[in-house]
């Protein structure tokens, strides 16, 4: 028997998403999005050192990240305490999310339909949920599920905000996060006319890619069959 080949974790991210078509080829943001999120499934505990790191960079409510803008949070550090304490509580060894071209597009539709006008929320200017978004590319079963992120702009400091979810009553971005239903994962990232950078990541338990679908066009028009 050949001995097991061991692969880098970047390959590794790069290999899975290598079935996404030409035009969804992931960008570096993306790539480190689907890397951080599953070291954070598999090991949630470790992330609570992350996150101590950064209680000096708080200055009552402002978050002062170096060499970045402060920015105003809710909670300030009882977000942050609390999420490390609810970290260091998780056991971890979540299955790793692989990546679903069906699903990135969901996340890019929404990406393309509402970053560039500004919009915040789940909500696409078209008036579409994320369900109804997903339903484009394909069949879920069991559940789904949705983050978005805003700002920041790389991957690490995005994936801190989701677990912090400062200002979120029931923490539902972390929650989604950990949860172990999930198998599939689509990730989406691009401009965002007020934050900057925004980041969608669509989650389910079970997924069938559609072999046939409209290409979403921003404002509800379907392209042509693809």
């Amino acid at each position: 028997m050949r001995p097991p080949i061991s692969l880098p974790a970047g390959l590794i991210c790069a290999l899975l998403f290598a079935g996404i078509a030409a035009a969804q080829t992931p960008s570096p943001l993306e790539l480190g999005m689907l890397e951080n999120v599953n070291q954070f499934r598999a090991d949630p505990a470790a992330w609570a050192d992350v996150l101590k790191r950064e209680r000096s960079w708080y200055r009552g409510n402002l978050l002062h990240i170096p060499g970045g803008t402060p920015i105003a949070t809710q909670e300030g550090l009882r977000a942050l305490n609390e999420a490390i304490a609810a970290l260091e509580s998780e056991r971890g060894g979540l299955s790793r999310l692989t990546p679903s071209p069906g699903l990135s597009r969901a996340a890019a539709d929404h990406v393309r339909d509402t970053g560039g006008r500004g919009l915040f929320g789940h909500k696409g200017a078209d008036g579409s949920a994320f369900n109804q978004r997903i339903d484009r590319y394909g069949t879920w079963s069991g559940s789904i599920a949705e983050n978005i992120v805003y700002g920041m702009g790389n991957a690490r400091a995005m994936l801190v905000q989701q677990i912090v979810d400062d200002s979120v009553k029931d923490r539902g971005h972390r929650l989604n996060l950990l949860n172990p239903a999930w198998r599939y994962v689509g990730i989406a990232c691009g401009h965002h006319k007020i934050y900057g950078e925004m980041c969608v990541l669509d989650f389910a338990a079970g997924f069938q890619e559609a072999t046939v679908f409209d290409r979403f066009e921003p404002g509800g028009r379907p392209g042509t069959p693809q």
